[in-house]
């Protein structure tokens, strides 16, 4: 059951997206048909926008009532969305191309070259960085620093 001061996660299926609502009024309405509770939410993006629940209780949103949940959720429907966009592109290639079995060549990392940072001393007194080893017996010893 919900209550004022609850906090709720809204995620819609026709477009990904996350609305965070607060419960804000607890409204019971006490009638010929019977009781019927509602609540006022509280946009967290949009103090203006006020709204009840039943309007965003619909079958194109799913509303939890913690991150993790809505993380889940994200998750799954992100890895169902990418899934369905690789399905798609392999078909296009067999139509179009006429290749079956497109698997993806795995790129090596660039092993990372070690620079050493070097430090000379120009002749007005400025220090610059040496973006290339330059030998030290051209500049002289006073002239270069190691870090």
């Amino acid at each position: 059951m919900n209550e004022v001061g609850d906090i709720l996660w809204v995620l819609k299926l026709d477009r990904p997206g996350l609305k965070i609502y607060r419960i804000t009024e607890h409204i019971t309405k006490k009638s010929l048909k019977g009781t019927e509770d509602s609540f006022l939410l509280e946009n967290l993006q949009n103090y203006k926008d006020r709204l009840y629940l039943s309007d965003l209780d619909d079958e194109n949103s799913i509303i939890v009532q913690s991150s993790e949940e809505a993380k889940d959720i994200m998750k799954k429907n992100a890895v169902e969305a990418i899934e369905r966009l690789i399905n798609t592109s392999m078909e296009t290639i067999e139509k179009r191309w006429g290749q079956k079995d497109v698997s993806p060549t795995k790129v090596e990392p660039k092993p990372k070259v070690e620079t050493s940072s070097e430090y000379i001393t120009l002749p007005d007194g400025t220090k610059a960085k040496a973006n290339i080893k330059i030998p030290k017996d051209l500049l002289g010893d006073e002239n270069v620093k190691s870090k």
